[in-house]
């Protein structure tokens, strides 16, 4: 363990816990070295195995905390951390880890709470305080943990990435060019990043980096989901009967009034029974009239949120599914590491991230020929659709608007981009 192989000391801890079971500081070396491992499966089992024996213990706590994180499982790791913190108020990484549990439910001003009182402790806190404050609009605070996160940790690039990507959102042309620079540089020797030292794959949709740097970031922050997974049992599948209809699943963060939710409104409903059988899981919890009229459109509709990751799977393997959908791709609140279980035969990824994935639990992206031109290579499979690639559903005509209530003039032209600013680059304004 302290010559930092954590294999192989999991595997001697298991040993001398076969010979001497309840051993607790055994217990808590298992659980360390499964949480370097990022092997919640079995870590988890050793955590909790230790707080019986010490439950007055802040550290098997915070473990238990961190293990179930990494299964995904938020508010599990929540209340482990609570009992951690209270235990010992002055523990910074307990205060690290329950800030992580929090944001995982998008509880951002509790995380941002969280985080701040783990900052002595914890020199990369100012990015997940920024992370905090920008999830929550506030967008200069979040510049100013951001840059304090690139001071503290140099050379790490995904306070580089996040750094460029907050410049993007408030058009600081030149300072998104810098960070891109230095993000270039640093990606140019992967080999020197850590293994938690991972780029967002969202902004590599848009921020302005050469092809073999979106490349590495993207291999890597696949590969580090990948890695998650393999410590996941695979779901048990049985042969589709002949016969039976199609069994069609969709995934997605955005039943709802969303852009996606939008387009997609009608389509579950216009399936045609008489060949497919439509089943929808939304993690992401929805109101209002776009997601109740979603929700009727399927066969079966799961409301996923806060499920762990673990159970997540588990329900998609149970609904036997032929194909599973995923709608979100790497976009907010999307859950790739459930994808990367495999809970089902076949899965594609379809028009919530219009990007490369280079993600081996993808069969395909269903894109169309304007999207991506015949002769085009995204360098991974694609299934182009005929025609359109995105759906259509009905809206509702607009009500009127007053140019007065916006601040503008009364006449002359408009131009307008309905887009979020990181849209919006140098070369398109000048």
């Amino acid at each position: 363990m302290q010559a930092r192989r954590p294999a192989e000391a999991a595997d001697g801890f298991s040993d001398v816990l076969a010979r001497a079971p309840g051993r607790p500081d055994s217990l808590l070396a298992l659980a360390l070295c499964c949480r370097d491992l990022g092997d919640a499966r079995r870590g988890v089992p050793a955590a909790e195995a230790a707080v019986r024996r010490l439950p007055r213990d802040p550290m098997a706590w915070m473990l238990l905390g961190c293990l179930h994180a990494l299964r995904g499982d938020p508010m599990a790791a929540e209340a482990a951390c609570l009992r951690a913190v209270a235990l010992a108020p002055g523990m910074h990484e307990a205060w690290h880890h329950l800030g992580e549990a929090l944001q995982a439910q998008q509880r951002w001003r509790e995380a941002a709470e969280a985080y701040a009182r783990a900052l002595p402790g914890h020199r990369g806190e100012h990015f997940n305080l920024g992370l905090c404050e920008e999830m929550q609009g506030r967008l200069e605070q979040a510049l100013t943990h951001y840059l304090e996160a690139v001071r503290a940790l140099p050379g790490r690039a995904d306070a580089l990435a996040r750094l460029a990507q907050i410049q993007a959102r408030l058009c600081d042309f030149a300072g998104e060019a810098a960070s891109c620079a230095a993000l270039e540089r640093v990606l140019a020797q992967p080999a020197r990043l850590a293994v938690d030292d991972q780029v967002e794959a969202f902004a590599l949709s848009f921020l302005p980096l050469s092809e073999s740097a979106r490349a590495t970031a993207l291999d890597r922050y696949a590969r580090r989901i990948g890695a998650r997974a393999s410590h996941r049992d695979a779901p048990g599948r049985e042969a589709r009967p002949v016969g039976r209809v199609l069994r069609l699943g969709y995934l997605s963060p955005d039943f709802g009034d969303h852009a996606v939710g939008v387009l997609m409104r009608d389509v579950f409903a216009a399936h045609d029974r008489s060949r497919v059988q439509v089943v929808g899981f939304g993690l992401r919890r929805h109101a209002g009239p776009v997601a109740e009229r979603i929700q009727a459109g399927f066969d079966a509709f799961h409301d996923c949120q806060g499920m762990a990751d673990d159970a997540l799977v588990a329900l998609i393997a149970d609904a036997r599914l032929d194909v599973l959908i995923d709608l979100g791709g790497y976009t907010e609140g999307a859950r790739p590491e459930v994808l990367a279980a495999r809970p089902a035969p076949r899965q594609l990824g379809y028009l919530g991230f219009i990007h490369p994935h280079a993600a081996p639990w993808l069969d395909a992206l269903l894109m169309d020929e304007s999207v991506l031109p015949v002769g085009q290579d995204l360098g991974e499979p694609v299934i182009r659709m005929a025609g359109c690639m995105l759906p259509g559903s009905p809206l509702p005509p607009p009500a009127p608007a007053s140019r007065e209530a916006f601040g503008l003039p009364a006449e002359g032209v408009l131009l307008a981009s309905f887009n979020n600013s990181y849209k919006i680059d140098r070369a398109l304004v000048e």
